[in-house]
């Protein structure tokens, strides 16, 4: 339980990051900034995707606590 509860949270708050990364690139694009726009963009999508595993990695090593006992269920 408290394994799938810390894997739903951490994909939330990957979720919100794209969500507000985007926000600030279409802001950019809307600027006329081309340039940081891209930038932008990346590194949003680089922050999501390391932020999308570290949870899973962490998920899995939650569930596999959860089964060995080490963590109360």
């Amino acid at each position: 339980m408290l394994a799938h509860l810390l894997g739903v949270l951490g994909l939330i708050a990957a979720a919100l990051i794209l969500i507000l990364g985007l926000g600030v690139t279409v802001f950019a694009l809307a600027r006329g900034d081309r340039a940081l726009a891209r930038r932008t963009g990346l590194t949003t999508a680089a922050f999501t995707v390391i932020h999308v595993g570290v949870a899973v990695v962490f998920g899995i090593l939650a569930y596999r606590a959860s089964k060995r006992g080490w963590l109360m269920p």
